[in-house]
This record gives C-alpha cells, structure tokens and sequence, in this order.
C-alpha cells in the first residue's frame, strides 16, 4: 500500500498545475451567480401576451404609410388559426387485468397554480400566435411599382405571407 502511495502522490506532483486548473474550474463552477438565488427564478406572476390583431392592423397601417411615396395606408388581415395557449397537464394512467381482457384507465388534469393577487390560474406551457390567411392593402402611393413592391415585401416579412396572398391596392381620391 505503501509503493503505490508514493506513485500517487508522484502522478499528483507531476500534473499539479492540471490539477490547480481542474480544482478551479469546479470553483467557478460551483460558486453561485452575482445577486441573489432570487434572481434566477422566473416569476410565476408574468402577463400573458396576448394578440389583438386591429391593434396590430392600425400599427401596420401607420407603419407602411412612412414608406417613401406611400401616402396613406389602411390594411386588413386575415386568419387561418386564432391564438391558442398549450397548458400544461397531468396525466395519470391505471391499468387493469382480468382473465384475457385489459383496461386502461387515464385521468388528464390541467395543472394550476396558486396565485395571491390573481387566485388559481392554469400554467401555460406556450402560446401559439394566429397564422394569416391573406393582406389586404389600401395605398394612396399603390400606382407606383416601387412602392407596391416595398409594401408587398414588408407585409409578407411581417406576417409570414408569401407575395401570392398580399393584394395592395390603390386608395380612391377623397
């Protein structure tokens, strides 16, 4: 026992210094975070995002209209999906047999949360965001194919629409 004591604390002196970096290396790993452990934990208390397509309209509208020889611009969007939140569920299964024959048994609860402000609300896993259908754009500068092109390419990197599904049209005088 004594022999390959003495070899140890030989292969220890010869690799001192990888071992000084490997010991200090898991110090940092192991020391904790500037601020409190606090920080780190994500508030079960965020505000829902939440969709609402005028708004995103009139936004879009006013956004379009600072293109260069745009003019006015009033848009109108379509929907394929509306919004939808995934929450999260517990599921229990139980199963049973008898003889040949077998039963299962499954249970599927929402998983909530209590909240002291806001009472018991389900946890949301994600929440998916509205798919278009089709744009609509009324344009005063809409004559202009420079300008029709600038539009149709902001509102397909906007919402996702392929050039096919935006119409931009002229806006009548008055």
């Amino acid at each position: 026992m004594g022999d390959g004591y003495k070899k140890l604390i030989g292969l220890m002196k010869k690799g001192k210094y990888a071992l000084a970096v490997l010991a200090l290396g898991l110090l940092l790993l192991l020391w904790p975070k500037s601020g409190s452990a606090q920080n780190n934990v994500v508030s079960a208390d965020r505000s829902a995002v939440t969709f609402d397509l005028e708004a995103f309209e009139e936004k879009l509208a006013d956004t379009l209209s600072r293109i260069d020889g745009a003019g006015r611009a009033e848009v109108m969007l379509t929907l394929d999906t509306d919004t939808r939140e995934i929450l999260a569920q517990d599921e229990r299964s139980q199963s049973q047999t008898q003889d040949q024959s077998s039963r299962t048994e499954t249970e599927v609860t929402t998983v909530t949360v209590n909240d002291r402000t806001t009472g018991e609300r389900p946890v949301v896993l994600c929440q998916i965001y509205p798919r278009y259908r089709g744009a609509l754009v009324v344009l005063e500068g809409a004559d202009q194919a420079g300008v029709k092109l600038a539009v149709t390419k902001a509102v397909s990197d906007l919402t996702g629409l392929g050039s096919d599904r935006i119409t931009v049209v002229k806006m009548k005088d008055g």
